[in-house]
Order: C-alpha cells, then sequence, then structure tokens
C-alpha cells in the first residue's frame, strides 16, 4: 500500500510541474523562453523520482549550455533596445493667447505651436518598433500682482506632425507666479525606418482671466523666482524597441 502511495504522489507532481510555459511577443520572437521550462521538467522529474539519470559531467555541460544561450538572449535584448534623450537649452517665453479655443488635432502641422527648443533624432532600423515618449517639464505665468489660471498644451511632432498631445489647465486661486510641473507619456508604434526628427512644441490656450501675459517654459517668468528645481528644463526621454 506504501508502495503504491509513493508512486500514486510521485506521478501528481510530475504532472504538476511538468507544464509547458508559454510567452510571446512579437518583438522578441527570436528568443528561447523554452530554457527554464526544459531545465524544470529534466530536474523536477528525476528529484522527485529520486533517480540519478544524469552523470555530473552531463550536467555541468547543460547548464554550461544553458547559461550561455541565456546570456545570448539577454544580448539581444540590450540591441533591441535604444535610449534617446534631450533637455532643452533655454527657456522659451509665449506671449500670444488665441481668442477661442483652437482645434488641435493629431496629424496637424507646426503652425502657430511654440518650439520648446528639445529634440532628438531617431534612427529606426526594424520596420516593427515600439516608442516610449516620456515629456517633462515645467511652466509658469507672470501673474505678480493678482491670482491667476491658465491653461496649455504640449505636443510631440514626429518629422513635423503632430503625434501625441496633452492639454493642461492651472487653476491657482491662491498664489502669486502661478506655475504647473507637466507630464506627457505616449506610445507610437511602427514608425517607417531611417532617420526621424522628435520635437516637442506649446500651444497656449485663451486666457481665463487678463492678469498675466506671457507663460513661460522651461523656466522661471519674468520677476517670479518660485518654483526653481531641477525640473524648470524640459527633458525628452525616448524608448525604442525593434
Amino acid at each position: 500500500m506504501k508502495k503504491h502511495l509513493s508512486l500514486l504522489v510521485a506521478s501528481f507532481l510530475i504532472c504538476s510541474f511538468s507544464q509547458p510555459l508559454v510567452a510571446k511577443n512579437t518583438l522578441f520572437s527570436n528568443y528561447d523562453f523554452s530554457i527554464d521550462n526544459n531545465i524544470h521538467k529534466k530536474l523536477s522529474k528525476n528529484d522527485l523520482l529520486g533517480k540519478d539519470t544524469l552523470s555530473k559531467k552531463r550536467q555541468r555541460n547543460e547548464v554550461s549550455s544553458i547559461d550561455k544561450k541565456a546570456s545570448e538572449n539577454s544580448a539581444k535584448v540590450v540591441d533591441l533596445t535604444k535610449n534617446f534623450e534631450a533637455y532643452s537649452n533655454k527657456k522659451t517665453v509665449n506671449n500670444i493667447f488665441p481668442a477661442v479655443e483652437p482645434s488641435l488635432v493629431l496629424g496637424m502641422s507646426t503652425a502657430n505651436w511654440q518650439d520648446l527648443n528639445v529634440s532628438s533624432i531617431l534612427n529606426i532600423t526594424n520596420p516593427v518598433n515600439l516608442n516610449l515618449i516620456n515629456i517633462e517639464g515645467f511652466s509658469q505665468i507672470n501673474n505678480t500682482k493678482n491670482f491667476a489660471s491658465y491653461q496649455f498644451a504640449i505636443g510631440v511632432f514626429v518629422d513635423g506632425e503632430l503625434r501625441l498631445m496633452k492639454k493642461f489647465i492651472v487653476d491657482n486661486k491662491t498664489n502669486y507666479c502661478s506655475s504647473k510641473e507637466f507630464n506627457l507619456e505616449g506610445v507610437l508604434e511602427n514608425i517607417p525606418t531611417g532617420k526621424h526628427e522628435v520635437k516637442v512644441y506649446a500651444f497656449n490656450l485663451p486666457k481665463q482671466t487678463n492678469d498675466f501675459t506671457t507663460i513661460t517654459y522651461g523656466g522661471n517668468a519674468t520677476n517670479c523666482s518660485k518654483g526653481v528645481h531641477q525640473k524648470s528644463k524640459i527633458n525628452l526621454s525616448i524608448q525604442v524597441s525593434e
């Protein structure tokens, strides 16, 4: 009875631990995700049944081969991922405000947008690619005498075409020199192969009050020192996987 029970438990454990793992990703189709699974099936069966079917020499050879394959996979991940980063080289002051809400749509040109002096060149080599874009920055208005609110939009242009955009509203009723840290994140897929220029722009939206005359991006507004910090400059970060 004990012998039959032991065989039954061992059979159950083998079935439980021998199911294959499946990992699919179109960007990493060349990877061998079966390495860990194959080790698991071979070693778990031998350990659970208490059998030493592999010699120590063969085990060492298999481990060495597995380590080499894992190292090759890691190298592929490094090769497939590229990082690009840029910072604005000066602050930008914009004193143009539309009277009515403008129509801002993806695909539009840079007309009437304000260049924020931060850009990067992407070199795409694979038509199948994934591009994670992140923008961080700082804006401030010159309301030195009265409380004021303001609004604006930040856009990411690729070769002069709007591809990502986000609007920001700063509702300030308690402070002078109103300011806003902004962040824009987005993903662009399958950018055509070749070199492409990525640039960051801003668009002043209609005033909500008349207690200021400018919006400053990437630095402090005139006569305002509040808000000086490491994020004053505008940062463009791009991670490309292909």
